[in-house]
């Protein structure tokens, strides 16, 4: 599987016939990098594999065959059992998968088409033994001695997702005699399979994350050295093996929750057990190395109409752009392509369309030349969206039943994500020569350069000419200003209990914990949630600071009549911004929650081992990131744009940051947040992210451990909640804020993480445990 950038146009193609004049042109640095870090700073052996059945490895149990050359397969079998199958698919997992995850087709569509599927760990994933000498066509003929140690007959079908649907062009071009169709789901492309016109991959090319172009270059000409680059700390490696939410669009991140979710958590930890190097890095190896043909040479597998080969591919896949796969459909017109529109590379997840794809490849004689986005349309909407490889239609009822209405679902339709990134590669001047004049040059348009790249675009204000529309609430503060909020609970006037919650990072008035409508009511509570400045429809504060969020909220408090007191909740750096409520307005307050509150490591009072241990739990692109914030704090907005060293992991959405617990409680979240990620950053990410970032690590001028009780005739509480496992808020600082201050009830939870409070239950429980003292 393999950003989110804004194709960037570009004059070099990455093929082999290029590579030494385009590509290495404008990465010329690399390999010298690579090779420096690679053979003096870090060994780049990778470890030996944990073989299972070994003593150091797991233990086996699946079922297993054995290939002639005294390697192990895991397969697993679905549906109707093979001695009575009409219709037998073996099907080829995706990078970083194994054989559970195999095609979701439902019972119904298995008895009915009388299909016996069977899904197998490739090399060295799951319980399959690893193949160092495994090659482009070694998949092919493992593929073939399995059909003949399963007894599928001369003929079957297969269908590969994402890496596993680039390997079947091998079977396509090494057992086309074998196969009674084929089906290829979202194909990772190699970059220098020769044929292609420059355009066409360089296009591709330049939609992948920064990070994946270096990464995928260096399987290809460095693949000795692809375990160091995929373990070092230096540069950001593949970001699907790092897990960046950047590369699924919003189609994508809908179906998370079936990849990341329960399900798939009880065996995703066989998946890797053997080890990292000879299954994901020995795929990209494979993957992107060299091979001795292209899909464009291969020849028609079905000359006389016996069998079909189906491309499936979404145009909004930023993992494995589609520009590749749609030429190929061009040049074979055997290939029956099904371009999906506004969809991504997960979409086999989608409900009901492994049965869409199922059906289509087994019954595809009954079909004819059918279209899958033809039928999409005429069977959701009567219409036929124009497409060029459109054929006639006719009556699907009565020509194949099984084509009924319940097995095409809807897409849903989300408006493209892209962050545009329009830069000039630094190696462009590099080699341009040598001259003095050329250096003094070459010194200005660099200073004008990063003078420019560290200017942020104005916000685009809501409700002005070129801002988003005013769709909430807003209410006016003295300096002008409009914050804009939303109401949750019991009408104000009804209520025991009056809350503020201060939101976290990068999200806004919507993102609150999943308190019940019936805890409200039970405890009579109004709670406000509003966008702190420059997030959602709130005008941006270019002169905050961390007193400004407290004469915001007490501000906001007069303005919507909650009385001289009332209650806060802080989540994550909206628990941090609490700290200065209780510092600046603590007359005002009832009682105070945080949750998992951020921390400033420039706070005083705090022991250096305590700072340190926090310090040292962060991954390395977050230390350097808060260490810009602190000491360069207006080079923020050109730190988390450029793509020369590792930005933010928050901001990237680096998945080292969730814990075992956060990663079941993601999937919702994400899901559940989908349709408001335009809105949380719709006046500019400057404003909102980066704005927050400079004053989460400036000077506060106090620190939370001197503050005094601000409860000292105890008419109100200050309870803090942290999770133990927090690997992106580390605990340590949390835990000694509540030693030093015992005025602070303190909840540590022992497993938790940092969405702890977005698990279910858990909001309603922090709430009733506040309240039972009231």
């Amino acid at each position: 599987m393999g950003g989110m950038v804004d194709p960037t146009k570009s004059k070099n193609k990455p093929t082999p016939s290029s590579s030494s004049s385009g590509m290495v042109k404008r990465l010329a640095a690399i390999p010298l990098l690579v090779l420096l870090a690679g053979l003096i700073f870090e060994p780049i052996k990778p470890p030996p594999p944990k073989i299972c059945g070994t003593a150091n490895g797991s233990p086996v149990t699946a079922a297993r065959i054995k290939l002639n050359d005294g390697r192990h397969v895991a397969y697993q079998e679905y549906g109707v059992p093979k001695e009575r199958a009409k219709n037998k698919i073996i099907y080829i997992h995706g990078f970083a998968s194994c054989r559970y995850d195999a095609l979701k087709v439902s019972q119904e569509v298995l008895e009915e088409l009388s299909i016996y599927l069977v899904g197998f760990d490739r090399p060295g994933y799951g319980e399959s033994d690893p193949y160092p000498k495994k090659t482009v066509k070694s998949i092919a003929t493992d593929i073939e001695e399995m059909a003949d140690n399963l007894q599928l007959g001369p003929k079957f079908y297969v269908i590969g997702y994402s890496m596993g649907g680039e390997a079947v062009w091998s079977v396509l071009k090494y057992i086309p005699h074998r196969l009674a169709g084929a089906a290829l789901l979202g194909p990772v492309t190699n970059y220098w399979w020769s044929g292609f016109p420059a355009n066409i991959t360089e296009e591709a090319w330049n939609v992948q994350l920064p990070q994946d172009k270096r990464a995928v270059w260096v399987a290809h000409h460095f693949p000795g050295l692809l375990h160091w680059w995929n373990t070092q700390k230096y540069f950001p490696s593949s970001s699907v093996i790092a897990g960046d939410l950047r590369i699924f669009p919003p189609s994508d991140l809908q179906l998370l929750d079936k990849w990341v979710g329960p399900a798939r958590a009880a065996y995703a930890g066989q998946i890797l057990q053997q080890g990292k190097h000879e299954s994901l890095n020995r795929d990209m190896i494979v993957g992107f190395g060299s091979w001795d043909f292209s899909p464009l040479d291969l020849k028609n597998p079905f000359p006389n109409n016996e069998g079909s080969v189906h491309l499936w591919h979404g145009t909004d896949d930023w993992m494995v752009p589609v520009h590749m796969s749609r030429y190929i459909a061009q040049v074979h017109p055997w290939i029956t392509y099904h371009e999906l529109s506004s969809t991504g590379h997960m979409f086999p997840l989608k409900e009901g369309m492994g049965d869409t794809i199922s059906i289509v490849l087994v019954e595809y004689e009954i079909m004819g030349m059918l279209r899958v986005n033809l039928i999409f349309n005429l069977a959701n909407t009567g219409q036929a969206a124009p497409f060029e490889h459109h054929t006639d239609f006719y009556n699907l009822q009565s020509a194949a039943p099984s084509f009924n209405k319940r097995y095409f679902q809807n897409f849903e339709k989300h408006t493209t994500i892209v962050l545009n990134k329009l830069h000039k590669d630094f190696c462009n001047f590099c080699h341009k020569g040598m001259v003095k004049p050329l250096c003094v040059l070459f010194l200005v348009v660099l200073a004008a350069w990063v003078y420019q790249r560290n200017q942020p675009p104005p916000p685009m204000l809501c409700g002005t000419q070129n801002g988003p529309p005013i769709t909430a609430p807003r209410s006016k503060l003295k300096d002008g200003r409009y914050l804009a909020y939303k109401e949750w609970g019991v009408p104000k006037e009804n209520a025991k209990h009056k809350i503020i919650y201060l939101h976290g990072f990068g999200s806004f008035r919507f993102g609150i914990p999943p308190f019940s409508q019936e805890v409200f009511e039970e405890l009579g509570v109004y709670l406000l949630s509003y966008d702190r400045p420059g997030y959602g429809e709130s005008d941006p504060n270019p002169k905050r600071d961390s007193k400004t969020i407290a004469m915001d909220v007490e501000e906001l408090a007069d303005n919507l009549n909650l009385g001289s007191k009332f209650y806060i909740i802080g989540a994550s750096l909206g628990g941090a911004f609490t700290w200065s409520v209780v510092q600046h307005i603590p007359h005002r307050l009832a009682g105070v929650i945080l949750l998992a509150p951020a921390v400033n490591f420039w706070w005083s009072g705090f022991p250096s081992n305590v700072t340190t241990q926090t310090w040292n739990r962060l991954i390395p692109q977050e230390k350097l990131a808060n260490w810009v914030a602190r000491y360069f704090p207006s080079l923020v907005y050109w730190w988390n744009t450029q793509i020369y060293f590792p930005r933010s992991g928050i901001i990237s959405g680096d998945m080292r940051l969730y814990s075992p617990e956060d990663m079941q409680i993601l999937p919702g979240l994400i899901a559940a947040s989908a349709d408001f990620v335009n809105v949380t950053y719709q006046q500019g990410v400057y404003e909102s992210l980066h704005r927050d970032i400079k004053v989460w690590f400036s000077e506060w001028g106090f620190s939370p451990v001197d503050l005094p009780n601000p409860f000292p005739n105890n008419k109100g509480s200050v309870h803090l909640w942290h999770g133990a496992e927090d690997w992106m808020v580390p605990v340590f600082m949390s835990r000694y804020i509540a030693q030093k201050l015992p005025w602070i009830q303190y909840h540590e939870l022992p497993t938790a993480g940092h969405l702890f409070v977005f698990a279910n239950g858990m909001a309603d429980h922090v709430l009733k445990t506040f309240f039972k003292e009231y």
